[in-house]
């Protein structure tokens, strides 16, 4: 899929994978103090509406974004609402080996929504160890796990199924993430009322490893 292609045949706001907002579960983890409040990395963050929640507690944050477009739109939005000066986009493949070397141990946190099951699963070991790369020793990654399978569907570490968004789990995240060091801090299947994309979410909360 050319993400290029979706974004300037004039992606709006609520439409396909953009929610229009921040989803309401990262909005509750901030509204709660929990997360920490070092620089933060939001790969594949659209119109940025994640990283502006985010840098409105004074973070340092900065969304990737592989479609010029997405980028332009995202800057575009930053602007229309007043972000914080300390919230940036950028033109960046979040795989690049370059990326992973000028900004290795760099973010406290990482947010993960959208992005997991935007890409085909013969990248997933890459997005695990990509994160390991980028985020501190002992930062935190926040996962919004979604779509999720629904009932009577395999759980996605046994079968790919078809996508994007392919379906994820929290046994898919686990089983990619623990073997490089990751810790589950807290997993809570999001409400009903609280969803952002109108389908079961589970909000997640990992710690990586304290040495790399």
């Amino acid at each position: 899929m050319s993400w290029e292609a979706m974004w300037s045949r004039g992606l709006r706001p609520g439409q396909a994978f953009d929610a229009a907002q921040v989803e309401p579960a990262l909005k509750s983890l901030i509204g709660g103090g929990v997360l920490p409040s070092g620089p933060a990395l939001v790969p594949g963050c659209g119109r940025g509406y994640a990283c502006v929640a985010l840098a409105a507690e004074g973070r340092s944050v900065l969304g990737l974004e592989v479609a010029p477009t997405a980028v332009q739109e995202a800057r575009q939005h930053f602007k229309e609402v007043r972000a914080s000066p300390s919230c940036s986009v950028e033109h960046q493949d979040f795989f690049d080996p370059e990326f992973h070397e000028s900004h290795g141990g760099e973010f406290a946190l990482g947010y993960d929504c959208t992005f997991l099951c935007a890409m085909n699963p013969s990248m997933r070991q890459a997005w695990a160890q990509s994160w390991s790369k980028v985020l501190k020793p002992g930062g935190e990654l926040v996962t919004l796990l979604f779509p999720l399978p629904r009932e009577g569907e395999a759980d996605p570490v046994d079968v790919a199924g078809s996508g994007p968004p392919y379906t994820i789990s929290q046994n898919l995240a686990s089983n990619l993430l623990s073997p490089l060091g990751f810790k589950l801090i807290s997993a809570e299947r999001v409400p009903l009322d609280k969803v952002a994309r109108n389908r079961d979410e589970i909000i997640a909360r990992w710690q990586a490893p304290e040495s790399q």
